[in-house]
């Protein structure tokens, strides 16, 4: 078995051929580059050809906003609604996301607005309370009634319950 070495021109032959093979392909890729990187605002594709690759609007987007008018001289300059829930998220993300590392947090916060809905309601369909009693009464009632079906009891056989001193406690406590 004889081992046949290459010869300098042959060498050369073929780095010449690779330099422009490199050459073809990089210009193939500038080509895809300029292609993806068309969106609406710059070629003339529609809107609903961005997709998902909007870019985000972030913090810098709306420090780059006119300021709003500043009348006082004390306090902090006013920001943009969107710039205030902006940075809200941002700062509490963990708070916000707590649902998905927890199991027993909500993913919403419906129960606790469910629970106020009802004060609310009497407040507008009579009026409001003709007493402070009254009302203390009234919140003490929704606040049991709410906590019984948290808690998974049924709420008849709970308020029959505390009528035979027999009040329904937690199986955790």
């Amino acid at each position: 078995m004889k081992l046949s070495i290459p010869t300098i021109e042959s060498l050369l032959a073929i780095i010449e051929a690779q330099a422009a093979q490199i050459k073809q392909l990089e210009a193939r890729i500038h080509e895809q580059e300029l292609r993806l990187n068309k969106n609406s605002s710059n070629s003339s594709k529609p809107p609903s050809s961005d997709g998902l690759r909007k870019p985000p609007r972030t913090v810098m987007f709306h420090t780059a906003q006119t300021p709003l008018p500043y009348k006082g001289k004390r306090g902090r300059q006013p920001k943009r609604t969107g710039h205030n829930l902006l940075l809200r998220l941002f700062h509490y993300k963990h708070d916000v996301l707590r649902f998905l590392h927890d199991p027993e947090v909500p993913f919403t916060n419906n129960d606790a607005e469910r629970d106020l809905r009802m004060m609310k309601c009497k407040q507008k369909v009579s009026g409001g309370f003709r007493t402070n009693q009254g009302a203390e009464h009234f919140a003490r009632i929704r606040g049991f009634i709410s906590t019984v079906r948290k808690q998974g009891f049924n709420v008849l056989s709970a308020i029959q319950a505390i009528f035979s001193d027999n009040i329904p406690i937690p199986a955790g406590s």
